[in-house]
């Protein structure tokens, strides 16, 4: 029981220490090149670098343009050295989305029949790497979700192993 309450306290000065030093501006390296890099102008964030001007004009002209390129993309699109979620509707507009998105519930009814709060939290983790990184389509991508999935069904609980006066998490 001790040491529950030692890791309870432990846990709460590792989160009041990550609180402080977010909204505490301490003059250093790591503020002047991650915190102080991002400003909010015009609009969007002035230290985006996933979305360059070039590549906004694209997106702008596939969200107003004909249905054909809104449903299918842009023909004339090339990569300019982007990361951004948009580039796939850019890229193969909302059918191939539709087909993607197909193809990943496809993988996740072939490899799993059951739900468990495992396998929705690698989901929405997954859902949330595609921000950073958008080839979705990319075998490395395709691997990391089949082998994700897999793990994330494995029932096996490593508290079994945990002596009785650890607290359990």
């Amino acid at each position: 029981m001790l040491f529950c309450w030692f890791l309870e306290l432990l846990v709460f000065l590792l989160l009041f220490t990550c609180w402080l030093c977010f909204f505490v501006n301490i003059n250093s390296q790591f503020f002047e090149y991650t915190v102080d890099r991002v400003n909010f102008v015009d609009g969007s964030f002035s230290g985006n670098n996933r979305i360059n001007g070039e590549f906004q004009n694209k997106f702008d002209e596939w969200v107003s343009g004909d249905l054909v390129g809104v449903f299918f993309g842009l023909r004339d699109y090339t990569n300019s050295g982007e990361s951004t979620w948009k580039s796939i509707f850019v890229k193969t507009g909302v059918v191939g989305f539709v087909e993607m998105a197909s193809c990943y519930l496809a993988l996740l009814g072939f490899f799993s029949r059951v739900w468990s709060d495992r396998l929705l939290l690698f989901i929405l983790v997954f859902a949330a790497s595609i921000y950073q990184r958008p080839d979705v389509m990319g075998p490395l991508f395709i691997f990391i979700f089949i082998i994700g999935v897999l793990n994330s069904l494995h029932t096996h609980r490593f508290d079994r192993y945990m002596p009785s006066h650890v607290c359990r998490l």
